[in-house]
Order: C-alpha cells, then sequence, then structure tokens
C-alpha cells in the first residue's frame, strides 16, 4: 500500500509540476508572438502524461479481478480522468496567473475553451473563426462580454473540479 501511495503521490506531482511548466511555456510564447497549436500540444501533454503513468501505474500491482494487462482498470481510468482534468485546471490557471488575467478566463481559439464558451452561449454568436478575430478586443472592452467568458471558465473549473474529485476516489479506492 505504502509504495501504491507514494507513486500516486508522485504522479500527481509530476502532473501539477508539467502543468504549471506548460503554461509558463504558453505564456512566454503567446508573449512573443507566436500562435499556439493547441492540438499538437493536447498531444504532446497527453504523451507525458501518458509516460509518467506507464513509468508509475506498475507500482499499483498486482491487482485481482477487472484487470487490464495485469492493472486494475480502475486505477488506470481514474489516474487518466485526474491526470486530464487537474493538469487543465492547474495549467489554466497558471496561463491566466502569468498573463494577468482573470483566473476564469478562457478563449475561443481553444477548442477545449471554445467547448465552454459554447456551453454558457458566453456572448458569441456566431463561428469560433470569428469568435477568435474579435475577442480580445471585446474582452478588454466589454464588461458583459467579460463576465460571459469568465462564466465559461467557472464552468470548466466547475466540471474539471468534479471529474477529478470521482476519479479520484475512484483510483484511490483502489489503492487503499
Amino acid at each position: 500500500m505504502i509504495p501504491s501511495l507514494i507513486a500516486f503521490l508522485v504522479h500527481l506531482t509530476v502532473v501539477y509540476v508539467f502543468a504549471q511548466a506548460e503554461a509558463w511555456s504558453d505564456h512566454m510564447l503567446i508573449k512573443n508572438g507566436y500562435s499556439i497549436d493547441h492540438v499538437r500540444a493536447w498531444f504532446i501533454r497527453a504523451g507525458v502524461i501518458a509516460l509518467s503513468m506507464m513509468i508509475l501505474v506498475p507500482f499499483f500491482g498486482p491487482f485481482e479481478g477487472n484487470d487490464l494487462m495485469g492493472f486494475n482498470l480502475w486505477t488506470v481510468l481514474g489516474f487518466c480522468l485526474m491526470s486530464a482534468f487537474g493538469f487543465s485546471a492547474v495549467f489554466r490557471y497558471q496561463l491566466n496567473k502569468e498573463r494577468e488575467l482573470s483566473p476564469w478566463y478562457v478563449s475561443p481559439s481553444s477548442h477545449y475553451d471554445w467547448f465552454f464558451i459554447r456551453l454558457t452561449h458566453a456572448g458569441i454568436d456566431g463561428q469560433r473563426k470569428d469568435a477568435i478575430e474579435w475577442h480580445s478586443e471585446r474582452y478588454t472592452r466589454l464588461g458583459v462580454y467579460k463576465d460571459d467568458i469568465n462564466s465559461a471558465g467557472q464552468l470548466a473549473y466547475t466540471i474539471e473540479a468534479v471529474l477529478f474529485s470521482g476519479a479520484l476516489v475512484m483510483a484511490i479506492s483502489q489503492i487503499i
């Protein structure tokens, strides 16, 4: 049980530190006028987190029943969900902090953020491409639009917290 808890904490630390490092990296790219390839970045980030899991998950075995190649399916699923939603929340918070924006800020340039913007109908009518073009100007000068965008960020954090918590329970219940 102790090696499992240590591996669990190491993995969460890897996710936390990696999210902060990636937020700083994106901040520097944005600050220097570069655009972010969100899809490519997502695959690279998912790969790094998956590598961390592949290194650490063996510390969670052996398991009985419900196993996937020797690993408990619920533990692995819990770790995947915790990694994804924990990374996202820490990354967004840190990136917004670095950019001196509201912690709730989301941007239509990110497909992930766009999902939450569309869910809340956050002051955007039309296509994502159009929203990206006028987003920055509208965010800085229209308080109602800023509030709408921030409500999309609040929804994102809420959903991430709920899913992270559920995944935490799922993973920990298999360890303890």
